[in-house]
């Protein structure tokens, strides 16, 4: 049988965060199965069956979402859904690939329509990454991996401050400080740390954070567009400073700096010889030079903004281009942009009803405890430029605080 002849009519979407990826694959026409954190109304809407750990009360780690323990609680509701239907295959939301082990044990249940643990772990393992993309003529920040305090202390001697602290396996930006003195790092480098917590000690790079959505194949990378990231945006009630909360779709910067992103996004992709969709995180400095900061090799949380600005369907994009070999034609993006902002918790929150906007995405259960920190909702806005998009989400985003109460 040729990969021309291959039928695909039931997925299951597993990650922190399987919404946006499910509402894909619903508009696709595929019968949808999902599994993930949260269990929001509308991850209900899109999929046949779906679960989540939060329903099922087996959560490990309200804060780092992507905790070993609770990625492997995804993959055994998952194992469970495939033993009750029978599913085509599995695409691989937001939160596992630090984990290609588990990803494994997800391939025993079924095929992984995406990168197969090995290409996971080829994107995940810093030290390689960087290496192998310096030689391929792209910028990265200076990196060491330390295991204590005196490493880090060594570390960040030898980069200079201010450095950024991050833990090697994470999401979301969650647990990330920029460090200014040998005094800050002794206060936030973790007293506890086990053989899968290092922490990075990273070259800060000041600029305007950016990501790319890439579609690719074996032999072939596209870039389908760059988005401009909102990270530690205090008006949608983010408290980490590198916190991700939304995207803007596509980035507002110079041409010749959206090219040059585009050609080291590239030659990152190729490179690692991930395929499907992928996502390039970067920071552009303000001499205009794009900085790695990771491959997320799998879907990205901005999925329905970048569908609705190129006029596509990213998870038929994705499945031609894993199990086909065959790249979208190339697509020049509407002239309005596209937004995704995220709404936290300033406090601990109780949502007493559904919220019914149709602009709103990730819509808790009535009756929801939110903790403090923790993600509400999304909302999804389009807009004439980037600065009138902003203003109506701030905007959007206070009138949706007003609905939460104190439990």
């Amino acid at each position: 049988m040729s990969s021309e002849d291959i039928q695909i009519e039931r997925l299951l979407v597993v990650g922190i965060d399987a919404t946006s990826v499910s509402l894909s694959a619903s508009k696709a026409g595929f019968e949808v199965f999902g599994v993930d954190y949260f269990g929001d109304i509308d991850l209900k809407r899109n999929c046949k069956v779906s679960s989540s750990l939060r329903e099922q009360g087996i959560l490990f780690d309200s804060r780092d979402f992507s905790s070993k323990d609770n990625m492997q609680g995804l993959a055994r509701i998952a194992g469970k859904i495939v033993s009750e239907h029978e599913v085509d295959g599995i695409l691989l939301a937001s939160g596992l690939e630090d984990y290609p082990g588990i990803v494994g044990e997800l391939q025993d249940f079924s095929d992984i329509i995406g990168n197969p643990p090995e290409a996971m772990r080829r994107a995940r393992d810093w030290e390689s990454l960087f290496r192998q993309m310096r030689r391929r003529g792209v910028s990265c920040p200076e990196t060491e991996i330390t295991k204590t305090l005196d490493e880090a202390k060594r570390a960040a001697r030898d980069i200079g401050y201010p450095i950024v602290l991050k833990p090697s396996k994470g999401s979301g930006g969650i647990g990330i400080s920029l460090v200014r003195t040998v005094e800050e790092l002794e206060k936030k480098y973790p007293s506890n740390i086990l053989g899968d917590k290092e922490m990075l000690i990273q070259e800060y790079i000041h600029g305007i954070h950016a990501s790319a959505s890439i579609i690719s194949t074996d032999a072939e990378a596209r870039v389908s567009c760059l988005t401009e990231q909102l990270i530690g945006d205090q008006k949608l009630g983010q408290r980490e400073p590198f916190g991700w909360c939304g995207n803007i779709v596509p980035l507002d910067a110079p041409v010749e700096i959206v090219k040059e992103s585009i050609e080291s996004v590239k030659r990152i992709i190729e490179g690692l010889g991930v395929v499907g969709s992928n996502g390039v995180d970067f920071v552009i400095s303000n001499s205009g030079v794009p900085y790695l900061i990771e491959v997320n090799p799998r879907f990205q949380e901005t999925i329905e903004c970048v569908e609705n600005y190129l006029d596509t369907n990213i998870v038929l994009d994705h499945i031609n281009a894993c199990l086909r070999n065959r790249l979208p034609q190339e697509l020049s993006g509407r002239k309005e942009s596209w937004a995704r902002f995220v709404l936290f918790a300033i406090r601990r929150s109780y949502v007493e009803r559904t919220f019914a906007d149709e602009t709103i995405r990730n819509i808790p259960p009535p009756a929801s405890i939110i903790d403090m920190g923790n993600p509400v909702c999304s909302i999804i806005l389009s807009g004439k430029d980037r600065s009138s998009i902003l203003r109506e989400g701030y905007t959007k985003i206070e009138d949706l605080r007003k609905l939460l109460s104190t439990p």
